[in-house]
């Protein structure tokens, strides 16, 4: 493999480098502006459903 060969293998890998950061930071930020703007209907709900499972957990634990 000649020098200009790697360089320019070692460009390639460079910007397709670049071009996956990039992408997977825009997923990042195009969920995180949705959690935040749905965050609180999803929290009520969760909140709903998750509340009553500890109460029964512990029930279970001691016994009674």
């Amino acid at each position: 493999m000649s020098i200009q060969e790697s360089l320019i293998l070692s460009a390639a890998k460079f910007t397709k480098n670049i071009l996956v950061n990039r992408i997977t930071i825009n997923i990042n930020n195009t969920r995180s502006r949705n959690t935040l703007h749905h965050g609180r209907c999803v929290l009520g709900i969760g909140n709903k459903l998750i509340t009553p499972l500890p109460v029964m957990i512990n029930r279970r634990e001691t016994g009674s």
